[in-house]
């Protein structure tokens, strides 16, 4: 079988996720020249020689406003894949090039939709004229939705849903939204997502025994961009320091927002318990950071941050995320759930955790048994391949 997958970018998470993949199937994808306008700031992307087959095409606006790649119709006569995998946006061309769509079914390759899903309504909420929709970007800007444009869009993804012989999701939420679109259950499949849960776990077993939770320490990774939030989770720690006046926070990642939150950090005289420790990548320092924190909290957006944490027993403390949180935090099971922007809440409930150090360290290992038993990167790369060999493409054409 050969798959051509179609990214925006290969982000450092999604390599091992493809090299895993590549030992079962033939892999292929094509991504731009140039890292796409649909990656966000901050986020970190491989280029380098990898273990499966890359093909860097030119990325281009099309006449609907939206990027695709060029020379894609090129590639599927070469490669001849078995299945295109494709998300947002590129899953629109399906719809607005004609050709592409007749092309790929008269050479029996089927479409796969990758998809979060995130920021998606259900379909009556959508074409509801009555019901006004926001969006919130990276840089936290809070959006009304053009109701006619909500309408189009809803019926456009009403067609590509249908069109897509397979659907591939993140989380398990994309099962409720995609059915209000008539998608067949047949075709749905939940992946989940991972970063290299192995790697991470062997790092977590060759440091838990040297490297121990210091008293009143939380962490936050991730790119500091204004949805993650982390302007929130300073004015949470100005409230815990009245009653922890050692609580510290460890914030790891960088980003466009930097400068502004340091600043926040100097006018609640917070210098004392908070540090900027910058990006870090590296599995062996990342873990020593998580092992040496008491609690993972993410304030605003996230993803697989949580994953990153929980491979180090951390107990986790979020709110809304990209709804993959919630196959991943369960409410007093690893974690809990603080109302969504409220500070005071969210001061409330670090508290709260870090005065019941017998509840803290359950939570955390049972976010340790959450990775190794239902959310990793050998689970994923086993979704992948169960829900493409449902359609008996394992047989070459």
């Amino acid at each position: 079988m050969k798959l051509l997958f179609l990214f925006g970018a290969i982000p450092h998470y999604l390599e091992p996720v493809l090299s895993r993949l590549n030992k079962h199937i033939e892999v292929y994808v094509c991504v731009p020249e140039i890292k796409s306008q649909t990656i966000g700031q901050g986020v970190k992307v491989e280029k380098k020689k990898f273990d499966f087959n890359v093909i860097y095409l030119r990325e281009f606006t099309t006449y609907y406003k939206k990027p695709f790649l060029e020379g894609i119709e090129k590639v599927l006569d070469d490669v001849q894949p078995n299945i295109l995998v494709m998300g947002w946006p590129y899953i629109l061309s399906i719809v607005f090039y004609p050709k592409l769509f007749f092309k790929l079914r008269k050479l029996n390759i089927k479409i796969a939709f990758r998809d979060i899903p995130f920021q998606v309504p259900k379909f009556f909420e959508a074409i509801n004229p009555f019901k006004s929709r926001v969006m919130i970007n990276e840089n936290g800007d809070k959006i009304k939705v053009n109701k006619l444009s909500d309408i189009f869009l809803a019926f456009l993804r009403l067609i590509f849903a249908n069109l897509a012989d397979l659907h591939l999701y993140y989380a398990s939420v994309g099962f409720e939204i995609y059915k209000s679109y008539f998608v067949k259950s047949e075709k749905m499949h939940l992946l989940s997502n991972s970063p290299d849960t192995d790697k991470l776990l062997k790092v977590y077993n060759e440091l838990k025994k040297s490297v121990h939770p210091e008293n009143n320490t939380i962490i936050h990774v991730g790119r500091l961009v204004k949805w993650k939030k982390v302007d929130l989770l300073l004015k949470a720690v100005k409230i815990i320091k009245e009653r922890i006046p050692n609580v510290k926070l460890k914030v790891i990642g960088d980003g466009p927002e930097k400068q502004n939150l340091q600043k926040l950090v100097d006018d609640f005289e917070l210098k004392n318990n908070v540090d900027f420790l910058g990006a870090i990548y590296e599995p062996k320092v990342l873990g020593k950071e998580f092992l040496s924190s008491e609690i993972y909290v993410i304030a605003g957006m996230g993803g697989l941050s949580i994953n990153e944490a929980m491979c180090f027993a951390k107990p986790i403390i979020c709110s809304v995320c990209d709804g993959t949180e919630k196959d991943l935090v369960f409410e007093n099971f690893n974690g809990l759930y603080f109302q969504e922007d409220n500070y005071l809440d969210l001061a409330e409930k670090i508290i709260f955790l870090l005065q019941n150090k017998e509840m803290l360290n359950n939570f955390g290992q049972n976010s340790l048994k959450i990775i190794e038993e239902k959310i990793n990167i050998n689970i994923l790369v086993e979704n992948y391949l169960k829900a493409f060999h449902k359609f008996n493409l394992n047989k070459e054409k």
